[in-house]
């Protein structure tokens, strides 16, 4: 049985591509945030995110800090993927009461149009749209805004990813867009720490703020999904 590599070896021979290529990966998983609208993509993607700024972070900082990150994002896609099969249960707990009534009173239940999760304020062609027109103004302007310490790439990937945030926080007002806004925002914030001081305690510091922010946004998914209670004059009257 070959030994295992260790961390260092494993980030020399992830060096190739840490740089353009991962940079792209993650400028595309950005833009797909923004726009998937199915929470089963939305955490695949944000999974494919975490993976490729965890190989970015290999060359800014140690591999064990790299390493950190994608478990963070791994654990923040554990808490919503269990926010959302919450959600997914309660809405079916509801719906079953209503068929039983309706099979007690020998009427047959009215279909009722399944609302999807997570309910968006804008479109998919919208979104699209936005984040093509955005791309284009980018490549067109050339916007470069130079951060000390960073490659020109990296530098344009954490702007991209602030641009993504503030995009994420002002199209949508669900928890789990919304989430997506702030982690993206504490990425770019990451990496341009990184490349400033190597203090593993900011380091950290951040990451529970991410894991925060996926705690907070997975409490409130569910929170704003269940049910509104009747008040008690309706009930009287029902």
């Amino acid at each position: 049985m070959p030994p295992i590599p260790s961390l260092s070896s494993l980030a020399a021979a992830l060096n190739a591509v840490s740089g353009v290529p991962a940079i792209s990966v993650a400028m595309v998983a950005a833009a797909l945030l923004i726009i998937a609208a199915d929470w089963r993509a939305i955490l695949l993607i944000l999974q494919l995110l975490y993976l490729a700024l965890a190989v970015i972070s290999m060359r800014l900082m140690p591999p064990e800090w790299a390493v950190l990150r994608m478990l963070v994002g791994a654990l923040i896609g554990i808490m919503w993927y269990l926010s959302a099969r919450q959600i997914g249960d309660n809405r079916s707990g509801r719906a079953q009461p209503a068929r039983s009534s309706a099979r007690s009173n020998k009427q047959q239940p009215r279909p009722t149009p399944a609302i999807r999760w997570p309910v968006l304020s804008t479109t998919m062609p919208f979104r699209i749209v936005i984040v093509v027109m955005i791309g284009v103004g980018f490549l067109l302007t050339n916007v470069n805004v130079a951060l000390p310490g960073l490659t020109p790439e990296t530098d344009f990937l954490c702007l991209w990813l602030a641009v993504m945030a503030l995009l994420a926080l002002a199209l949508e007002e669900e928890p789990l867009k919304a989430g997506i806004g702030l982690l993206m925002w504490l990425a770019a914030v990451q990496i341009f720490y990184a490349s400033l001081t190597h203090d593993a305690r900011m380091i950290g510091v951040i990451g529970a703020l991410e894991l925060l922010v996926g705690l907070a946004c997975a409490y409130l998914m569910v929170a704003r999904a269940a049910p509104i209670p009747a008040a008690p004059d309706q009930e009287r009257r029902s």
